[in-house]
């Protein structure tokens, strides 16, 4: 059975925001789980003398 282009473009296009969503979604938890051992590297350099 021949599936419409249009419905075609239409999933695509949410699959493309689904991933788009899923990208932010990682790039935030990154950026906390930076943020978040950013501290804990500096008093762990700062504690043994290490540049």
């Amino acid at each position: 059975m021949d599936v419409p282009v249009s419905l075609k473009r239409k999933e695509k296009s949410a699959s493309r925001q689904e991933k788009s969503e899923s990208s932010s979604a990682t790039i935030y938890k990154l950026i906390r789980w930076l943020q978040e051992t950013c501290h804990i590297l500096q008093e762990f350099v700062r504690q043994n003398n290490t540049r």
